[in-house]
Parts: C-alpha cells; structure tokens; sequence
C-alpha cells in the first residue's frame, strides 16, 4: 500500500465518524468522572456515618480509658512540637 492509500483508509475511517466518535468518548469520560465523584460523596458519608457511630458508643472499660488518655496525650504532645 502506498502513502495515498493510506491517507484514503484513513479519511475513510475517520472523516465520516469522527465526530461521532469524540462525542462518544467525551460521554465516556464524563460518565467515568460522575461515577468517581459520586462514589467519593458515598464512601465520605459512611465514613462520617461510621466515626459517629463508633463515637457514641460508651466505653465501659477503665483499661481503654487510661490506654485511650495515653494516645491523646500523645497525639496532643506530638502537635504542640
């Protein structure tokens, strides 16, 4: 095949859909960010939903206190620095 056939395959190909195509693709992509966008908005909620929760269960155990008052107190010494 010579360089004019190839330059006739490909405006064959493209030139009728290309247009088509690009539209198609763009569709793709702003599916796919909607997808990650709406999935990200999903897992911050449970995440939030989760910590909530966790947060307003009692602590019953004087053991996970006193351990509990040791990491805050290290937290807070290690952010002070």
């Amino acid at each position: 095949m010579g360089v004019l056939a190839l330059q006739q395959v490909f405006l064959l190909l493209f030139s009728k859909h290309w247009n088509t195509f690009w539209r198609k693709l763009k569709m793709f992509f702003d599916i796919v960010i909607l997808i990650s966008v709406a999935s990200s908005l999903i897992a911050i909620a449970y995440a939030v939903a989760k910590n909530i929760w966790i947060r307003k269960l009692p602590v019953e155990d004087d053991n996970l206190k006193r351990i509990a008052g040791f990491i805050s107190e290290g937290a807070q010494a290690f952010l002070k620095r």
